[in-house]
């Protein structure tokens, strides 16, 4: 929200499924952007790191808006209201593929199957996630998928 004096006609939360996207932009300015801009460091490959965590966070954030459909005004218009439940779910399907094309065609890592592995659970959580999940579906399934990844490439 804008503060008030700004314009009472221009709310971001107005603006449809933008919510998801400035969620994933932060997520992926502040862990990959920021840390690499204070030591000077960009190039290609951090645009590319960029562009994979910010996919990833707008798909881990996909199941909390499906989770929040009966609570959420349809003024709201999260994805899952725009393009419906079976849709957001086939979408996230399709920029998590991204991620992972990432890796393996421009980071050529030896780990591969680290994010393949998680890339999975993500895709099966999303799958699974329902306007009636239960409380910790997303709260602990869903968001322990980015602590699955890391301790994934910190133990490989």
């Amino acid at each position: 929200v804008l503060p008030s004096g700004f314009s009472k006609k221009l709310n971001l939360r107005n603006i449809p499924a933008l919510k998801i996207f400035v969620i994933a932009l932060s997520w992926a300015g502040i862990t990959v952007l920021f840390p690499l801009l204070q030591f000077e460091i960009f190039n290609e490959k951090v645009l590319w790191l960029f562009l994979q965590r910010f996919l990833f966070v707008v798909v881990l954030t996909i199941p909390f808006d499906i989770r929040d459909i009966p609570y959420d005004s349809k003024n709201l218009l999260t994805l899952p209201h725009l393009l419906g439940v079976k849709n957001v779910k086939i979408l996230g399907l399709l920029f998590l593929s991204i991620p992972v094309l990432i890796e393996i065609y421009i980071f050529e890592t030896n780990n591969i199957w680290i994010i393949v592995f998680t890339a999975i659970c993500l895709s099966i959580l999303l799958f699974k996630a329902t306007d009636n999940q239960n409380k910790y579906y997303s709260a602990f399934w869903v968001e322990g998928i980015p602590i699955l990844w890391f301790l994934l490439y910190y133990f490989a």
